[in-house]
């Protein structure tokens, strides 16, 4: 089915798991962004989750990853911060403007997720997931796919290309972003890709050479890529760590300059072009 069919379809009546109890359920909410124009297409509202299984090398949130420590908030509180701020989320569901989940990793908390979703979704708001896979060991097609289904862009972090890279650099394996990439095709959600590059990691020929390989296979799947977006490394975070006491593995690599990932960009597009010249993408 198509996506914008299937949202029709799904949205006349509310998407239910029997996994799932919402009636009294708190959220653990990081901090919300009343405006945001880096966070998905147009001006966004962007709600951060608390809470995330991973430990990629690069993270610049580690305060983001202990579920606990995030602020309790129910659905209603979160859509009345939404509606203060109508005038930046006009109706019609625009990609002028929108919502935005991220974190943390959203998918942590499927079912709260799911709830705030939907209700985004009856206000006819365009919706954006900032995700890094599915980080729960128990797969569940049906909730994930009712979460896709309230989803009008999905931005995934590809991390790595190779699992025992993708292993090394996060601590799990990739199945859980592989499963969200499944989903994607099957539900024909549109997708924008995002991957970190790091330098004396993943800016030499032979690793962009891979990632566009890896990505024209799975274009060649069905996923339907609207953007790609490689992320220059940078050392904003550090302090973060010195002040909750982790240790930094990425502490004296250096940032990428502006020139340097320019330059990178420009390599990995002609990568990308011989490997899926078919593939019409903006490329950033």
């Amino acid at each position: 089915m198509p996506h914008e069919a299937k949202l029709k379809h799904l949205k006349q009546k509310k998407p239910t798991d029997s996994n799932c109890d919402t009636s009294t359920q708190l959220g653990s909410i990081h901090s919300l962004e009343s405006m945001s124009t880096c966070d998905g297409p147009g001006m966004r509202q962007v709600i951060f989750f608390q809470g995330c299984p991973l430990r990629c090398a690069c993270c610049h949130n580690p305060d983001s990853w202990k579920l606990s420590a995030g602020k309790p908030m129910d659905v209603e509180a979160i859509i009345n911060w939404v509606k203060r701020y109508r005038v930046y989320v006009p109706a019609g569901g625009s990609e002028a403007s929108g919502v935005t989940v991220s974190g943390g990793e959203p998918l942590l908390q499927a079912c709260f997720l799911l709830e705030l979703l939907y209700r985004l979704k009856l206000m006819n708001i365009h919706t954006a997931l900032d995700t890094s896979g599915w980080p729960h060991t128990q797969k569940n097609d049906c909730l994930l796919m009712a979460i896709l289904a309230q989803t009008d862009l999905v931005m995934l972090d590809i991390k790595a290309v190779k699992n025992a890279d993708y292993q090394a650099f996060t601590g799990f394996p990739a199945e859980g972003r592989d499963y969200v990439l499944r989903l994607a095709i099957k539900t024909a959600t549109p997708v924008w890709l995002r991957h970190v590059i790091i330098p004396g990691m993943n800016v030499d020929d032979d690793n962009l050479r891979e990632l566009a390989i890896w990505i024209k296979n799975h274009y060649r799947q069905g996923l339907k890529i609207e953007r790609i977006t490689l992320l220059p490394f940078h050392q904003l975070g550090r302090h973060k760590y010195e002040e909750l006491g982790i240790a930094y593995k990425l502490f004296e690599t250096p940032s990428l300059t502006q020139a340097e990932a320019a330059e990178t960009r420009i390599r990995f597009t002609e990568f990308l072009r011989a490997a899926a010249p078919d593939l019409t993408c903006l490329i950033d």
